[in-house]
């Protein structure tokens, strides 16, 4: 691996009890070196290898093992340099870490791109660790670069950001097409069908209303934010249940009207209308031409 590489996955290890010691054998660069680790059953840890003086040295890091609550982040800083570090990161104290591969408790954040501060005394220096994405853990290495006054920063990922295929949601969308199908054309035809001759155009724009009454109702639920987005789905859910529960003792007790009805009463006044008489053929006497000189 490179140097600040972090191994893309964990390597699980057999324990014969609840804690033991492990013997791992490092090599960097033709040196090797031993490193005695005691390991305690269901954690997640990183060996840290590094240079002090001319041999390597090595340090065992507890990971955190399991996702944030609520798509949040969380991160840790490493400080790789030789003297301590103090680092704030968005209104957020991660306090003093320690030199030579201290590390830095866990810390939750929301996520969002994170710009901080590191204190080397008096000499500060800007934090850019980009976006810190949903559900993942990270854990920042930092190490100063005197001659270049500036911190050199490796972002590596404990836990890997939540992420989501872009097919599922190809059965949202079936779900809701036909859903839209079979309720909104419905509605529509059957406010047309059941409305008098003068009434059909005033029974659409009655429909057309509920939908605008319901977009109304969503607006509200979600941009009052007095409820998780679960708790949004479910209250649509519920209210969902309550209007079919509605229509159907609606339809149940409804009588239906034959829409060719509706139109006879507006033909049977057409035919009652008698046509005008053609008017009588009348003779019309000859008037012959005349000239008078």
């Amino acid at each position: 691996m490179a140097p600040s590489q972090d191994p893309d996955h964990y390597i699980k290890l057999q324990l014969d009890s609840n804690n033991q010691s492990f013997i791992f054998e490092l090599t960097y660069e033709g040196r090797n070196t031993i490193c005695n680790q005691t390991l305690s059953e269901a954690n997640a840890y990183s060996i840290v290898v590094y240079n002090e003086s001319t041999s390597l040295q090595c340090r065992l890091l507890e990971d955190e093992k399991s996702k944030p609550q609520k798509g949040k982040a969380t991160l840790r800083f490493v400080n790789a340099y030789s003297r301590d570090l103090n680092f704030t990161l968005g209104g957020e104290e991660f306090g003093t870490v320690d030199a030579n591969y201290g590390s830095s408790t866990y810390k939750i954040v929301t996520r969002g791109h994170y710009q901080g501060i590191c204190e080397d005394g008096a000499i500060k220096y800007p934090v850019d660790l980009g976006l810190l994405d949903f559900g993942a853990a990270y854990t920042i290495i930092t190490d100063v670069v005197p001659e270049e006054s500036r911190l050199k920063i490796w972002k590596t990922e404990d836990i890997r950001a939540n992420t989501v295929h872009i097919a599922w949601q190809i059965p949202q969308y079936v779900l809701m097409s036909a859903g839209e199908v079979m309720f909104s054309i419905t509605g529509v035809e059957f406010s047309y069908s059941q409305a008098p001759i003068n009434m059909k155009a005033v029974l659409q724009s009655g429909w057309l209303l509920t939908v605008a009454f319901g977009n109304i109702i969503v607006v509200i639920v979600a941009k009052s934010a007095f409820l998780e987005q679960w708790e949004e789905f479910v209250l649509f859910a519920c209210l969902l249940i309550a209007v079919c529960i509605i229509f159907s003792i609606m339809a149940y007790h409804y009588t239906y009207v034959d829409s060719g009805e509706l139109a006879k009463p507006a033909k049977d006044a057409e035919e009652e209308i008698a046509p005008s008489p053609p008017y009588a053929d009348e003779p019309l006497d000859a008037v012959y031409k005349q000239t008078s000189m």
